[in-house]
């Protein structure tokens, strides 16, 4: 039981980090900071 539960963490930590990753590329990529930029222009 106990390891299962290290497992579950293990793998939540991993889907955090993958969440973290995608938007941060998302944020950074050229479309979304020409659309930040037209909105923030408005």
């Amino acid at each position: 039981m106990y390891f299962n539960i290290k497992l579950y963490r293990c793998q939540l930590q991993l889907h955090q980090n993958i969440d973290k990753k995608v938007v941060y590329q998302t944020l950074k990529s050229p479309a979304i900071e020409m659309i930040a930029g037209l909105n923030f222009n408005i």
